[in-house]
């Protein structure tokens, strides 16, 4: 289990995620991850998690780049790393902009924004104590310097679903995390990965040397024995993806174009539940972790031997549990 990660949304009582962590440590999980969905905040649950551990690896899985400045994400992750003795990851993504400037900046690209947060924050963690400028074309940095210099490396991650994106983590990040993707689009990625890493002397690897390079992949994962539930909830699962824009675009991307007027059609009908009813089985084969225990770690395979090197199990928000009972059965039944 230690090669395998288990994914949190932060949502609800964060009292709970606690809990959770210790039972995913116990449970042998490698990394905890933590996504963040405009409820917990993942900086401040990821260093309530380092007094509750003691070996697993900590993660932000990802924090929304919309939502703070890289010099707060630099500060933020040095802080973590030495309360957690090096324990931590920082995982960064786009996300989606929950305000905006009153001025429009045509440079705020998720593409562009995203290749200038991992070199700022990449950084400002490795100024050792210096001042660090940076000039782009959204940010500027002048003399920023951060007196913490973590006693660690801390990795930077970067999350990826488009192809320009993991171009753009590859070339900038310590390491990228896919989102949602099918065997077919793995396998399709790797290789442009390998070249630009070959470019950047580094190897992809399951290590986190600074020569090396992850290929993380957030699984969205319905566990359950009883196969016609976990088909019917990782069907909801679909539709609910579906139901926002970055993930509807990103299944178009997939190949699932004609598959999504259909779950369009239903999701403006009656909601993520109509659309469950239209949602094809080669849909949610190709983007869900579902059925038993065996099966699931079988799947979860398949994506190691295509290319991935730290799978994460990501618990689906869709299920007959509450989430934190969704995520610790999740938890305990990969582990037996």
């Amino acid at each position: 289990m230690s090669d395998l990660g288990i994914a949190f949304s932060c949502r609800g009582d964060p009292r709970e995620l606690l809990k959770s962590a210790k039972l995913a440590e116990k449970a042998g999980f490698g990394s905890i991850w933590l996504i963040e969905v405009n409820d917990i905040d993942a900086i401040g649950i990821a260093a309530a998690l380092t007094s509750v551990t003691q070996k697993i690896t900590i993660a932000t899985g990802v924090v929304n780049s919309n939502l703070r400045l890289p010099t707060l994400l630099a500060m933020g992750a040095a802080t973590i790393s030495r309360l957690s003795n090096g324990r931590f990851i920082l995982g960064v993504g786009a996300g989606n902009p929950p305000m905006r400037y009153a001025v429009e900046i045509k440079s705020n690209t998720p593409v562009r924004r995203m290749s200038e947060t991992l070199r700022i924050v990449s950084g400002c963690l490795n100024s050792q104590g210096r001042q660090f400028d940076f000039d782009g074309k959204l940010y500027r940095v002048n003399g920023f310097k951060m007196d913490l210099a973590p006693e660690h490396r801390v990795p930077v991650y970067g999350a990826a679903m488009g192809t320009k994106m993991i171009e753009t983590v590859t070339k900038y990040g310590d390491s990228v995390i896919l989102m949602l993707p099918t065997l077919d689009h793995v396998k399709s990625v790797i290789p442009k990965i390998d070249a630009i890493l070959k470019q950047r002397g580094m190897t992809r690897s399951a290590s986190n040397s600074l020569k090396s390079f992850q290929v993380a992949c957030h699984l969205v994962t319905v566990v359950s024995e009883d196969e016609d539930e976990a088909e019917t909830y990782a069907k909801l699962t679909v539709a609910n993806y579906a139901a926002i824009p970055i993930y509807h675009q990103n299944f178009s991307r997939l190949g699932f174009s004609k598959e999504l007027e259909s779950i369009d059609e239903a999701l403006a009908k009656g909601g993520p539940k109509e659309a469950t009813t239209v949602v094809p089985r080669k849909m949610v084969e190709g983007t869900i972790v579902y059925g038993s225990a065996k099966q699931c770690m079988k799947k979860i395979s398949d994506f190691m031997k295509a290319g991935i090197t730290l799978p994460i199990v990501y618990p689906s928000n869709s299920g007959p549990l509450p989430y934190p009972d969704r995520v610790n059965k999740t938890i305990s039944m990969l582990a037996s």
